[in-house]
């Protein structure tokens, strides 16, 4: 039986092209593996990690709580008074008045005499400085 052209053709690229293919199934499944093992260590690294910095901040927590548990103020005793003085408080506020907690001019002309909002401070919607910087 003679070989012909055609059937040597066809050999030549069966012994060619089935080694590429194999080879070619071969280097994506490596690659498959090799992505998959860095994924799984990538994975773990972010949960060691999470775990120093859940560790370091539960330390952290625990040590507030014993400084906390250590204090005397927290020990049901009557806290000291303030020692400033009406007057001190007062202009203290009166320059850093914070117009949200709802103070009135009168409160503030009850307690000193000194501007209830700082010079350069807007007024508030609704209210003029005329009652806050009255002496």
């Amino acid at each position: 039986m003679p070989v012909t052209i055609r059937s040597r053709l066809t050999l030549l690229v069966l012994f060619v092209l089935l080694p590429a293919a194999i080879g070619v199934v071969w280097l994506v499944g490596r690659t498959f593996v090799a992505e998959r093992e860095s994924h799984v260590r990538m994975l773990r690294e972010t949960a060691r990690a999470m775990s120093l910095l859940v560790d370091r901040e539960l330390a952290g927590r625990a040590a507030m709580a014993q400084v906390l548990a250590q204090s005397s103020r927290l020990d049901g005793k009557p806290l000291p008074r303030p020692t400033r003085s009406r007057s001190s408080r007062c202009r203290r506020g009166a320059r850093w008045q914070d117009w949200t907690a709802g103070s009135s001019c009168a409160d503030r002309a009850s307690c000193c005499s000194t501007p209830a909002v700082h010079p350069t401070s807007p007024a508030p919607p609704g209210r003029s400085h005329a009652c806050s910087t009255a002496r």
